[in-house]
């Protein structure tokens, strides 16, 4: 199998790794005064100034030098071979997605993986696999690579830069709130450096708010919500086919669990109100015996059910009516919807469609 990384790599500083008292952190080391890592007198130094205390303990076990990565993959397969997590996208550490994106490629790959083993699904069905993952993997990888380096516009702002002496740093940060026009210059510098940030450190949009927009989903002829502000930052609730299912608080017995605590375990699940539990049985066993997949039904908020919506969470967030239904796969993603109970006759052939059969 040829290489699928897209040779998209930039050269930021390295990072020195230490670890004291087993608690690990990261400086960005000046690429102007290289240093050598298996040179102990120069990490204790950096070490004892990096921690301001030239009495703390401290016993360095391990030093390497990391460089950071802009690498994604354009697609996810190639025959029988898959990729996930790291072998498919790598970036440094900011915004903190790097877990949560492997994680994810697993759980979008496991049940499809097991569907068309089982004989449930067509082989066709892992290609929506790199559909889906893909450009969510490069996003991450662009996103992180960023925010990387607009954190470097604070330092520059300040006036540090590569090369500068500990003492002309500390100079250039005692004399940040001088009365001179110079000083003045910079710490306008530093305002808007520090709006920069907001993309990096609010990133709930790209982590939950990210949507399939091809793959393992059917359509339901409503148009895309809009959030109310970037995507990457602003999240926005919804059950639009290839979403995220919303969380939700519910009651399931006497206990508060989320929706998202109802769905997933290897299992598609269908989520209606009231008046759409026989309906929608009705059309989940059809779907059943025209696929072999079973669809766990679940009724939110009627006066027989196990699921109460006591606050109205679920209520303001599903985007169908009562009756209606949000179909949710395997890893919690949105595979279809329906506004009424009278499209509940679609739900076989939406299926069939959903596992490429």
């Amino acid at each position: 199998m040829k290489s699928v990384i897209a040779p998209s790599v930039q050269s930021p500083p390295s990072m020195l790794k230490l670890h004291d008292f087993c608690n690990r952190a990261s400086w960005v080391i000046d690429p102007a005064r290289p240093f050598d890592p298996k040179d102990r007198s120069v990490l204790e130094t950096r070490v004892r100034a990096a921690i301001g205390d030239r009495t703390t303990p401290f016993e360095i076990i391990d030093a390497s030098v990391w460089s950071v990565n802009r690498l994604y993959a354009p697609e996810y397969r190639q025959g029988r071979v898959l990729c996930m997590g790291d072998a498919v996208h790598r970036h440094p550490p900011t915004n903190g997605l790097g877990q949560n994106t492997s994680i994810a490629d697993a759980f979008n790959l496991a049940w499809k993986l097991k569907f068309v083993l089982d004989g449930k699904a067509g082989s066709s069905l892992l290609d929506t696999y790199s559909a889906e993952r893909a450009p969510i993997g490069r996003q991450i990888v662009e996103r992180a690579n960023r925010t990387l380096f607009e954190m470097g516009a604070i330092p520059a702002a300040i006036g540090i830069v590569p090369g500068q002496s500990t003492e002309d740093r500390w100079e250039r940060v005692l004399t940040l709130s001088d009365d001179t026009e110079e000083a003045r210059a910079r710490r306008a510098a530093l305002d808007e450096a520090v709006k920069l940030q907001d993309f990096g450190f609010n990133a709930i949009g790209v982590e939950l708010g990210y949507r399939y927009r091809v793959g393992a989903r059917v359509d339901d002829g409503t148009p895309e919500p809009i959030p109310p502000g970037p995507s990457d930052i602003c999240y926005q609730a919804t059950t639009w086919p290839g979403a995220r299912l919303p969380h939700a608080w519910i009651e399931l017995g006497r206990r508060t669990v989320s929706t998202l605590d109802v769905v997933g375990h290897g299992r598609f699940v269908l989520l209606t109100g009231p008046g759409g539990g026989a309906p929608w049985r009705a059309a989940a066993e059809q779907a059943r015996e025209r696929t072999g997949v079973q669809i766990t039904v679940h009724e939110i908020g009627t006066s027989h059910g196990m699921l109460r919506d006591p606050l109205l969470q679920w209520r303001a967030v599903r985007e169908v009516s009562d009756n209606g239904a949000v179909l949710v796969r395997p890893d919690a993603h949105v595979a279809w919807r329906a506004a009424t109970a009278d499209q509940a006759s679609k739900l076989p052939a939406v299926m069939a469609e959903l596992l490429r059969l």
